[in-house]
């Protein structure tokens, strides 16, 4: 493995997290820059280590609940020698990306290497620092910029949308709050991911070797740019964007505006990214572990659990959000209404990202769009019932 430990990486996460995977650099070279994306090599470690790769194949992902963590490979490794600890020398799989002063990309290499970080920050922390215009930081942002503007010119359409977050304190206390997305932060962490799970991607169409690619169909209608989140147009735009299908042969991601695509920058938390990086360090030895059908069989195997998981994951934060109004009844709140049926409503709470059915009031006529004032009449959490009218 390379020693790239000169290169004094950063992380950029949560401050709860504790299983951290990637972690970015900068080094000026001439006129341009090379980006350093620096992920996890978590397969390393499981090489000779069977049963733990089987159990993460069973679990297929890490799943987060408000009121707890199920993690996909043991916490020894998803929070200790996997993860990019500050200060500790780490395995990772580094993608050195020279780019010139436009965001073009000029060359790349992807090459196992070791590093240790020197920065631990947070999302909010690298929004601080931004403003006060950190060397490194505003860098790393304007090339992340730079990148997302020439994504963007080959036709990238997203759903702009806040993540919800919900915790439960070990007493019983349910926090709900909403984390910007569209952060500068979040923003620059999130292109530098897609530029390295896109850049696996090309790299293993072009030696032929099948992977676990994302592929997703231009949508049914031409979708304008969103610049912020609006439930009706997020809605609406839903409607006619086509699903992500996953594929062992790669296909145009046209939300992403990639050639091909696929994740590998979340091996601690997700088995298809822990699988592609098996691919890659056969690829990088000349020997592919997995061929078409093995992957097919995987696929096969591991898609339901990701689906169910997903669900889980939904239904629990639905049941913690209806525990909190349960204490809240004849509250109000702020919605949006999004598609009007012959006996209900479709409606967005704003405070708490959440669609919920509306019982039609002969007195009172709405129309998708409209801003309203509505009072929580009654929730059970247990029944999975939330009732709400017009305020």
């Amino acid at each position: 493995d390379r020693d790239l430990t000169f290169l004094h990486p950063l992380t950029i996460d949560s401050e709860f997290t504790r299983d951290i995977d990637d972690a970015l650099s900068l080094e000026r070279a001439g006129e341009d820059y090379q980006v350093g994306i620096h992920i996890s090599d978590v397969a390393t470690f499981l090489n000779g280590h069977e049963e733990i790769f089987q159990e993460a194949m069973s679990r297929a992902t890490s799943i987060y609940l408000p009121d707890q963590r199920i993690p996909m490979i043991p916490p020894a490794l998803s929070e200790g020698t996997c993860s990019l600890v500050a200060g500790e020398k780490r395995r990772a799989f580094s993608f050195l990306v020279r780019v010139n002063s436009e965001g073009k990309i000029l060359e790349y290499e992807i090459t196992p290497s070791i590093i240790q970080v020197e920065r631990r920050l947070s999302y909010e922390s690298v929004d601080q620092l931004l403003e006060e215009e950190d060397e490194e930081l505003t860098r790393l942002h304007q090339i992340a910029d730079k990148l997302f503007r020439r994504r963007a010119e080959s036709g990238v359409f997203f759903i702009p949308r806040p993540e919800r977050v919900v915790r439960v304190s070990r007493d019983r206390e349910i926090s709900i709050y909403k984390r910007d997305r569209e952060s500068p932060s979040q923003k620059m962490v999130s292109e530098f991911m897609i530029l390295a799970n896109s850049l696996t991607a090309l790299f293993l169409k072009k030696k032929g070797i099948p992977a676990i690619y994302r592929g997703q169909m231009e949508p049914r209608e031409k979708i304008p740019p969103v610049e912020k989140f609006d439930p009706l147009q997020a809605y609406r735009m839903r409607r006619v964007m086509h699903r992500v299908e996953v594929s062992t042969r790669p296909s145009r991601h046209s939300g992403l505006g990639a050639e091909a695509y696929l994740t590998l920058t979340s091996p601690i938390r997700r088995f298809y990214d822990l699988l592609i990086e098996k691919q890659i360090l056969g690829a990088l030895g000349g020997n592919p572990v997995f061929n078409e059908a093995q992957l097919e069989e995987i696929i096969s195997r591991v898609g339901p659990t990701i689906s169910r998981v997903g669900q889980l994951e939904e239904l629990t934060e639905k049941y913690w959000i209806f525990r909190f109004l349960e204490k809240r009844v004849n509250s109000t709140t702020r919605a949006v209404i999004l598609d009007r049926f012959p006996n209900k409503y479709l409606v967005h709470l704003n405070e708490y990202l959440l669609e919920v059915d509306m019982p039609v009031n002969s007195g009172r006529d709405f129309v998708p769009g409209d801003e309203i004032l509505v009072r929580v009449e009654r929730a059970n959490a247990r029944a999975g019932v939330l009732k709400i009218a017009p305020a």
